[in-house]
């Protein structure tokens, strides 16, 4: 790892099995985090994005059997080879997570307080109990919540979709994380509340000197908070760069796509908006060569049959796999 690396993948790779198939969602993935900076993935529905989240601290779950391989480097220490005892102190902890759906992530059965106590119970030993509602409210504070006292003493389904949200983000925090992992925090929010969740976002990561991992299907979102982004295709990273270089001079042909497919881009004539031709490969049903080689409006026929290598600038910051950068 470098000085400055945080979080460092290289080669994860995650397969489920499922009726007796092994299905490949995360394949070869490799990427770094640096410290205090904010790593955007995108990529459509069904690309692996989550998954990679997940695989990071082995939370893929017990529905089904998996196999994660590779190596994820935080702060020195592999986390897929750590003993389970090692592995907990680090999840929630030291690396926590903003889910899907915070609706679905809150327990309706619990109130507030019941909720978030149990992250200090779990994770800030050094707060005393008595001044648990003290710190609650902070934190709650902390991120824009009106009324703190007294949305400790809700339900769930009592509070809008942006205070779930705030919620959420505010039990990511409790612990002083050093990585946090948002999945889509903004999707299900209307446009105003996604932009506060956003400047709240950049405010924490400021005053608390937190790390991120921000997933999106949305590169309008990510540009707005992502250092550098990387683009994800059926379960592979395409391109990594900068992100202002990135979303100016896309190299990938998805990527390109993407950015095309923003509504600014198509803003000339709104009846054609342009969009990706065919869908995404299904889970370990990939087509072979580079995966993106039947949508994709520059395929050779090296493309539909050799799988492309990673070439890099001369600075090594920008990443690209596309049998365009041969040459």
């Amino acid at each position: 790892m470098k000085k400055n690396d945080l979080l460092e993948v290289k080669n994860l790779k995650t397969s489920v099995f499922n009726d007796q198939r092994q299905v490949c969602v995360v394949d070869d993935v490799s990427f770094s985090i640096y410290e205090n900076s904010v790593l955007g993935l995108v990529g459509e529905s069904g690309c692996g994005k989550t998954m990679t989240a997940l695989s990071l601290t082995k939370l893929v779950g017990s529905a089904a059997r998996f196999e994660i391989s590779g190596a994820v480097n935080f702060n020195g220490k592999d986390l897929l080879s750590a003993p389970a005892k090692d592995l907990l102190r680090v999840r929630g902890r030291q690396i926590t997570y903003i889910f899907q759906e915070p609706s679905t992530c809150l327990n309706p059965v619990l109130t507030v307080r019941e909720q978030m106590e149990e992250v200090l119970r779990l994770h800030r030993k050094d707060i005393s109990r008595s001044g648990y509602d003290k710190f609650l409210v902070e934190g709650l504070e902390k991120v824009g919540m009106n009324f703190a006292a007294q949305k400790l003493k809700t339900y769930p389904h009592q509070l809008s979709g942006g205070e779930k949200q705030r919620i959420m983000i505010a039990m990511a925090t409790l612990s002083r994380p050093k990585l946090l992992i948002a999945d889509e925090p903004t999707t299900a929010l209307d446009v105003t509340i996604q932009a506060q969740i956003l400047v709240l976002l950049h405010s924490l990561k400021r005053e608390l000197g937190i790390a991120m991992l921000f997933i999106s299907h949305d590169l309008d979102v990510i540009g707005e908070i992502a250092d550098y982004i990387a683009v994800m295709y059926a379960g592979k990273i395409v391109e990594i760069s900068p992100a202002q270089k990135l979303l100016l001079t896309p190299k990938h042909p998805y990527t390109k796509g993407l950015i095309d497919c923003l509504p600014q881009n198509c803003k000339d004539n709104i009846r054609r908006r342009k969009v990706i031709a065919g869908e995404v490969p299904r889970g370990g049903i990939y087509p072979a060569g580079c995966r993106f080689h039947p949508r994709c409006p520059d395929c050779m026929d090296k493309c539909r049959t050799r799988p492309p290598p990673v070439f890099r600038s001369k600075d090594a910051e920008e990443e690209v796999s596309c049998w365009l950068y041969s040459n």
